[in-house]
C-alpha cells in the first residue's frame, strides 16, 4: 500500500471511532472496524505493535481489561498514524489552519491545486465570488475549472464575478459555474484531475475567517464514490450560470 493511502485510509478509521468503551459484547459493525484497522497496522510493518494490538483486541470484553484495551487500541493507532505521516509528501497531509490565517488558508489551497494537470471540480453549497478570487485564480493558466453552488443558498455576488473572469482571461483560464437543485448538495469538496479528491470542513466564503477549519484527502474509495455522485450526477442536471 502507498504512503498516501495508508495514511488516508488510517485518519479515516480514526475518524470512524467506535463507541466500545465500556461495552461487553460487540457488535459486527465493530468487529468489521478492528479487522480493517488490524490489516493497516500490518500493512505499515509495525511488528510489536501488530501483536499488541492483536492481544488488546482478543482481550476487548473482559470486565476489568476493557478500558484499558480500548486504550491500548487508541494509542497504537495514533501512533501508527504519526509514523506513516513520515512518510507522506507534505502536501498531501492536508492542513489545519487556525481561526483568521488567511494567509495559510490561500498557501493550503494553494498546494492543492497547483498540481492540478487536466481538471478540477470545486464543490460548495455556499458558493460565492470568493472562490473564483482566492481559489480558482490558484489553478494554472490552462486547466479547466469548474465551479458548483447550491442553487438554494445561491450568492449575489457570483455571476458578477465570473463575468468579469471571463472579460479578462477569455481562453486563458476556461472556466464553467453552475447551480446544483436546492439543498442537492452537502460536502465542500476539490477534486483534483479525478484523482485526489479533498474535503473541507467550512464553506470557502468563510473559510477559517472565523473558527478553526481543516483540509483533508480523502480515501481512493471515498474520493471516487463523491466524485461520481458530484461529477456525473448532480452536476449533469445543475444549472449554467453565464
Amino acid at each position: 500500500m502507498e504512503s498516501v493511502e495508508l495514511y488516508a485510509r488510517l485518519k479515516a478509521l480514526i475518524h470512524e471511532w467506535p463507541a466500545f468503551e465500556g461495552r461487553g459484547k460487540l457488535d459486527a459493525e465493530t468487529h468489521e472496524w478492528l479487522g480493517k484497522a488490524d490489516a493497516l497496522i500490518a500493512a505499515a510493518n509495525n511488528g510489536a505493535d501488530s501483536i499488541i494490538f492483536g492481544n488488546a483486541v482478543g482481550a476487548l470484553g473482559a470486565n476489568s481489561l476493557h478500558d484499558s484495551n480500548v486504550a491500548t487500541i487508541r494509542a497504537i493507532l495514533y501512533r501508527t498514524l504519526a509514523r506513516a505521516e513520515l512518510q507522506v509528501p507534505v502536501p498531501a497531509r492536508g492542513a489545519f489552519i487556525a481561526a483568521g490565517s488567511s494567509f495559510a488558508v490561500l498557501a493550503a489551497l494553494s498546494k492543492v491545486l497547483v498540481k492540478a494537470t487536466a481538471d478540477v471540480l470545486i464543490v460548495d453549497p455556499y458558493l460565492d465570488a470568493v472562490a473564483l478570487t482566492d481559489v480558482a485564480v490558484l489553478v494554472p493558466e490552462g486547466i479547466p475549472v469548474r465551479l458548483m453552488g447550491d442553487a438554494a443558498n445561491k450568492q449575489a455576488n457570483l455571476a458578477p464575478a465570473l463575468a468579469r473572469w471571463k472579460l479578462q482571461y477569455t481562453t486563458t483560464r476556461p472556466i464553467e459555474v453552475r447551480l446544483s437543485a436546492p439543498r442537492a448538495l452537502h460536502d465542500r469538496m476539490i477534486f483534483v484531475d479525478g484523482k485526489e479528491a479533498w474535503s473541507l470542513s467550512q464553506s470557502i466564503k468563510d473559510f477559517a475567517n472565523r473558527a478553526h477549519a481543516s483540509i483533508e484527502r480523502s480515501t481512493p474509495e471515498i474520493g471516487a464514490e463523491k466524485k461520481l455522485a458530484y461529477d456525473n450526477g448532480i452536476w449533469g442536471a445543475a444549472t449554467l450560470i453565464a
